[in-house]
């Protein structure tokens, strides 16, 4: 059996908590994958027809009920341990003027390219860790032009992430500039059991819980996807330079994760910056940890 990924239009509304919403297409095709080889008949959207990244789904822990169980519970998380910046990189603290009148923690990147859109501005960095050995995960950070409301769709985001990545990558007009992105401390956790379509047994519900950490040290993310169904079965340099880029002066800011040469993102973050933290905050990538699951 495969998970036929021709749907279009799915939903997978999010609520803006504390600045945050956030959506995992990768620990959800994971997840989902496991109940197609149970013999479920799994339909998802044609956003979500990419490959996965194969060093962060060397990094994914399932677990299941036994076979024959109802309900039928699958989970997949993802936890990438504390990922540095790559060696071209040179990350140090900064401060972010937000779009709000607040003052936040930033973390300058050094010179970046960086491609300006119509609704967007958008950035990539390189990061590695031990746990992938020689995979590199590239970070991926776009200021939008305004915010997108109360209800996020995680589709949206989804949209959102790989049109820009496959914008950024095609683009013949970036320009090199210094880059300051927000630092980040989230955690979220969201219900969205329409994000796929199980035609063999209803879905009870979909689950997503996420946390995330980002300072001038590097990023922590961990994202957790659990399924309940019931059912037995280089760019070259531009001179003169350009003045430096903050992201989050003039919008909110997504950021989300890719493996080089696979475009299905690792957990696609939106943020405003009540989830920014504070300059004299302590941004811990150790400490990183899930919100409880809900009751």
């Amino acid at each position: 059996m495969s998970i036929d990924y021709s749907l279009d239009g799915s939903r997978a509304p999010l609520e803006l908590t504390d600045g945050v919403a956030a959506f995992d297409p990768t620990t959800l095709t994971i997840a989902a994958e496991i109940l197609d080889t149970r013999g479920f008949t799994i339909a998802g959207d044609r956003l979500l027809d990419s490959e996965t990244s194969p060093a962060l789904k060397r990094l994914a822990k399932v677990s299941a009920t036994p076979p024959g169980t109802v309900p039928v519970s699958v989970t997949a998380i993802i936890d990438t341990g504390v990922l540095r910046w790559s060696s071209e990189t040179y990350a140090s603290v900064d401060e972010i003027d937000a779009y709000d009148g607040t003052t936040k923690y930033g973390v300058s990147i050094s010179r970046k390219p960086v491609l300006t859109l119509k609704d967007a501005v958008v950035t990539r960095a390189s990061m590695t860790s031990e746990k992938l050995h020689e995979s590199k995960v590239k970070v991926w950070f776009a200021e939008l032009k305004g915010e997108l409301g109360n209800t996020i769709d995680g589709f949206d985001l989804l949209s959102r992430a790989k049109n820009y990545s496959a914008q950024f990558q095609t683009s013949t007009d970036l320009q090199a500039m210094v880059v300051t992105v927000p630092a980040q401390e989230l955690r979220y956790a969201s219900s969205i059991p329409q994000a796929l379509t199980c035609y063999s047994a209803p879905v009870f519900g979909i689950l997503q819980r996420f946390a995330a950490a980002l300072n001038e040290k590097g990023a922590h993310v961990i994202a957790e996807t659990t399924i309940i169904t019931s059912g037995i079965p280089t760019f070259e340099i531009r001179e003169p330079p350009p003045p430096p880029y903050v992201f989050g002066c003039h919008g909110p800011v997504m950021m989300w994760f890719t493996e080089e040469g696979y475009d299905l993102p690792f957990s696609v973050f939106y943020t405003t910056p009540e989830a920014w933290p504070d300059l004299d905050d302590d941004v811990d990538l150790d400490s990183v940890t899930l919100m409880p699951v809900p009751v």
